[in-house]
């Protein structure tokens, strides 16, 4: 609660009090204007009587392996937040809010690779920021060879090419 808060406007040419305004109680948020000639000055004084507060559920999630793949996050507070993260692959909506809402986390692309792999999700405001691990789901193992067949000459120089594509180590 505000109790006995005042402003004092003065001149400071005459040392003149122009105006004075006081709150002697009440949870404060006022707002006032002073015409002075062709100047207006406009005075507002908020207080907020609740602590800026962030909490954000759960703190870790999986997403699956495949582009398109999501989760939600729960962001509950009371300020003004921004959601950020640290990898490229994550894509947030909405990456700002206020109050309560749902944050939906989703990965942009399928992980290429045979290991799980993470990031970092930061919600922030106020001074205040609270973080989610979001880890995608690693991809299965695969190795493609094309053409499935290739024929070569009985001469020394013939020559046959395949297409391999993998996402692991192979030798041939």
């Amino acid at each position: 609660d505000v109790e006995g808060v005042s402003f004092r406007i003065q001149d400071n040419i005459t040392g003149s009090i122009i105006d004075t305004i006081i709150i002697t109680s009440g949870v404060g948020c006022f707002s006032t204007e002073l015409d002075l000639s062709e100047l207006t000055i406009t005075i507002t004084y908020l207080e907020s009587p609740i602590a800026p507060s962030l909490d954000v559920i759960p703190d870790s999630l999986l997403v699956g392996q495949t582009a398109g793949s999501s989760a939600n996050i729960s962001v509950s507070s009371n300020i003004i937040w921004s959601v950020s993260s640290d990898q490229s692959w994550i894509d947030i909506t909405p990456a700002s809010g206020s109050d309560t809402a749902d944050v939906t986390i989703t990965a942009n692309e399928t992980n290429p690779t045979i290991n799980n792999r993470s990031g970092i999700v930061t919600v922030s405001g106020d001074g205040l920021s609270e973080q989610v691990e979001v880890v995608q789901l690693a991809s299965p193992a695969y190795l493609e060879v094309s053409p499935d067949t290739i024929t070569i000459g009985q001469d020394s120089t013939s020559a046959g090419e395949i297409l391999i594509t993998s996402n692991i180590s192979w030798e041939a």
